[in-house]
């Protein structure tokens, strides 16, 4: 497995979920420009731990007004209708269904124990620049800015 394969395997789970899923139109930069996140309050995350052939996390980072816009089209609802306990389970439930698909694409014989998503409240807990063994995705949605980093610490990307 090849860094190159894993990084297909999450943008291709990025694509399905975020499009099939959360109805959201989307693409992949390389890199954010720093107005990508500028005028957003509040940085909602979101943290995923798996064990497996391959052990590691997934964490997933929106600003919470684009969390919000994802969340009601999630869940069919108007964004006004939208509660905290939703956006908990639905940040939640993409950080589950991104590490699901990666996993089915990439190796689908494999067999991972999935933990249950844990929200992230304090910065130090989200992974910093990008280091050895981490992918990085970056995504436009219409709405804002998603980030996801998979990162695998038991093996050599």
């Amino acid at each position: 497995m090849t860094k190159t394969d894993l990084s297909a395997a999450l943008r291709d789970a990025i694509s399905s979920v975020l499009e099939t899923m959360f109805f959201s139109s989307l693409e992949f930069v390389d890199k954010y420009q720093i107005e990508d996140w500028r005028g957003f309050e509040r940085i909602c995350a979101c943290r995923l731990n798996f064990k497996g052939p391959l052990c590691g996390y997934l964490t997933v980072l929106t600003p919470d007004r684009t969390l919000g816009v994802l969340t009601a089209d999630f869940m069919g609802l108007e964004k006004a209708q939208v509660t905290v306990e939703h956006l908990q389970g639905a940040l939640s439930e993409l950080a589950n269904m991104i590490t699901g698909d990666v996993f089915s694409r990439h190796d689908p014989e494999g067999v991972y124990q999935l933990e249950l998503p844990r929200l992230i409240t304090a910065p130090g807990e989200i992974p910093g620049p990008e280091k050895p063994g981490m992918v990085r995705c970056h995504v436009r949605t219409l709405n804002g800015p998603v980030e996801v980093q998979l990162g695998i610490t038991n093996s050599e990307l």
